[in-house]
């Protein structure tokens, strides 16, 4: 065995992997041949495979027989190289602590500035602080170590402390005492400036900079935003500068459009411009900030209330059935209009829109990273995701066995359908739009740049002025405002917007056809249409918006166009709609004994559990299978799958507990 052991490290040392990985399975099948060796190279091989969910497996045996602490710090060290390909950044951090806990402060400076890389990514400030200082003294990662300790004490709002840490980088900068220091550090440094309101600071280190740096890109998008904001130190002094004055400002921190990529500032100033031309309300604090290819909205002052931040008329809302739109041999977004439109005033904010688009890559952006997109080659998962909709036919036409082969048609209508909102009939004819389809579908310039967040204000409609309206939250000058997108189940977001939104207190059930005690089919979809509220019977007005709006029989066949499974809040609701439902098809009358009533209502709620139950962890079990059998497999996607199976598995087990029953698994 030994002899087949070390031909296998032969193998790895010239990179033949996967022949060496054939070697060590074949030990490591029979069991009384397995050993710590054998384990590690098999968990290497399969790294190097890209079979990285299989490699944690045999790195987490390997530690189990390693009899060593050399060999036990190996298989950590592995273990968390292994933990950060699969996205568990906090797990990898967990083993670089245990190894470096064991060992001497700068016995591992190389790990010990990984981890604390790992901990600014997740934002785990608290393990910077920790193992970060240790760092201080060593010249190759003084510089980074330290502006993660600023970065860290930012967040903890010690602004002192932030700033001397900022002020010691600065030092090393200016007298060039390190010839080590990168741009990136550079920008960090005067970004970490920035972040705390030091402008003064910030402008003075720009200055001195000046000549080395002033044909770069970051110095003219630094400069340009400390013009913007009014940069003074806390005296109100005002920056010289060799093009120009900095004047003095009341508030330290300027509203408008500002960021580092002067090709999306522009296009979302035009846009915002022509907007305000059109009756658009903007708070005066507020600010558009452009970071990389994204846009935030935020609030330039602190405040403790909640305040209108923007307000866009109805009438700058393209209608979506007025553009025809295509893709350009770069992916760009081409728009034409239609020769009958119902909203021809919003035609140049539709081109604006676009512009703004295309500044930032977006349709490329959705190509690459949008869920349904990111299954492309995995048919098998594709279809068992998209079955858990009754209108799964509608997503069908998204899949491509590769990604290159995405259609632009694809491309367009995902992209679009995740940014549009909906005016009803009496909307459109108060702006004077007079549709024959009832409904219809409209972009919303600018106010769409708002990210999402669970639990804060949606867009308000104002009947009175005709606006949509969006409202900040309290909070520190700078913040970030966010709105809450539509209140929906959690699958319909993946497939919508391409995010698992967990702010619904309920879910649909996934689209299933059981059999009664009675021996009737049932089959139950779960479409989103709503029922008119006089079809409602009124001891269930409460809950109106899980009600189906078709419940139909056939002979011994049953259709129920929806069902929901509730919250806490509305825990009654499914077994009082199911005894409805009941009701309805009740031809013979056999439901009008209670006994009967109670044990078909107890069959069906334990049937519907139970195989949305069975849905989900099947599709948990297909993402888990497919993640150690493909290393192309995007382990983003599969968090995000995982993330989507485990909140209907406990949404599932919630409901059971408070039912105080416990269904069969």
């Amino acid at each position: 065995m030994q002899d087949k052991i070390q031909k296998a490290r032969e193998l790895v040392a010239e990179g033949r992997f996967k022949k060496a990985l054939s070697i060590v399975k074949k030990i490591n099948q029979k069991s009384q041949l397995t050993s710590f060796e054998s384990l590690e190279l098999e968990a290497r091989c399969l790294y190097q495979e890209g079979n990285y969910q299989l490699a944690l497996l045999k790195t987490e045996a390997a530690l189990k027989l390693a009899d060593s602490a050399e060999k036990r710090y190996s298989c950590l060290e592995n273990m968390a190289s292994v933990h950060q390909q699969l996205g568990n950044r906090h797990a990898a951090i967990e083993c670089i602590k245990e190894v470096l806990n064991a060992t001497q402060a700068l016995e591992r400076a190389q790990l010990r500035f990984g981890l604390i890389s790992l901990a600014a990514e997740v934002k785990d400030y608290n393990t910077i602080e920790c193992y970060a200082p240790a760092l201080s003294n060593v010249e190759e990662y003084t510089t980074d170590a330290t502006l993660y300790l600023a970065e860290a004490a930012i967040n903890d709002k010690n602004i002192d402390k932030a700033c001397s840490y900022l002020d010691k980088v600065t030092v090393d900068i200016c007298t060039q005492i390190r010839q080590s220091i990168k741009q990136q550090q550079i920008v960090n440094t005067l970004n970490g400036y920035h972040h705390i309101h030091a402008f003064k600071k910030e402008s003075d280190l720009l200055e001195n900079l000046r000549d080395r740096f002033q044909h770069e890109k970051w110095f003219n998008a630094v400069e340009m935003r400390l013009r913007d904001v009014g940069a003074r130190d806390n005296s109100s002094i005002n920056v010289e500068y060799k093009k120009g004055n900095i004047s003095q400002e009341k508030s330290a921190i300027k509203p408008g459009v500002i960021g580092n990529d002067i090709n999306i500032v522009n296009a979302v100033t035009k846009l915002r411009s022509e907007l305000e031309k059109n009756g658009a309300f903007f708070h005066r604090d507020l600010r558009f900030v452009v970071e990389g290819n994204d846009i935030s909205v935020q609030m330039a002052t602190a405040s403790n209330i909640t305040e209108k931040c923007m307000g866009v008329p109805l009438t700058c809302m393209p209608l979506v059935d007025d553009y025809q739109f295509s893709l350009d041999d770069d992916g760009k977004l081409i728009v034409e209009t239609k020769k009958q439109m119902l909203n021809p005033q919003a035609k140049k904010l539709m081109q604006l829109l676009v512009n703004m688009y295309n500044a930032c890559d977006k349709l490329a952006n959705w190509r690459e990273y949008f869920t349904l997109f990111s299954l492309a080659g995995f048919k098998p998962l594709f279809d068992k995701l998209i079955s858990a909709r009754s209108d799964s036919a509608i997503y069908l036409q998204y899949y491509a066995d590769k990604k290159e082969l995405i259609s632009g048609y694809a491309v367009i209508k995902t992209f679009v359908g995740s940014r549009i909102f909906t005016l009803a009939q009496h909307e459109l004819r108060k702006i004077g739009v007079k549709s024959s389809k009832g409904d219809e579908a409209v972009f919303i310039p600018i106010i769409e740049l708002f990210n999402h967040r669970m639990g804060v204000s949606g867009f308000v409609k104002d009947a009175k002025n005709l606006d949509l309206v969006t409202y900040s939250q309290p909070g520190d000058e700078g913040r970030e405002i966010f709105v809450q997108y539509n209140l929906d189940d959690p699958l319909i977001t993946l497939l919508v917007y391409g995010f698992v939104d967990l702010s619904a207190s309920w879910v649909y059930t996934v689209p299933i056809i059981i059999q009664t005690r009675s021996g009737l089919n049932m089959r139950i979809d779960n479409l989103c249409s709503s029922s008119p509220v006089e079809d409602v019977p009124n001891h269930l007005m409460g809950f109106s918006a899980y009600y189906p709006p078709k419940v139909i029989r056939h002979g011994k066949s049953v259709y129920v166009s929806k069902l929901v499974l509730p919250g806490k809040e509305h825990h009654s609701s499914l077994r009082m709609i199911i005894t409805e439902v009941l009701k309805q098809i009740d031809i013979e009358g056999i439901y009008t004994n209670s006994d009967t009533m109670t044990a078909e209502l107890n069959h069906i709620e334990t049937m519907i559990l139970g195989l949305n139950r069975q849905y989900w962890q099947e599709l948990q079990n297909m993402v888990n299978e497919y993640v150690s059998k493909y290393s192309n497999f995007s382990l983003k996607t599969a968090d995000v799958l995982l993330q989507l199976c485990d909140t209907y598995i406990k949404h599932i087990a919630r409901y059971e507990a408070q039912s105080g029953r416990l269904l069969k698994q």
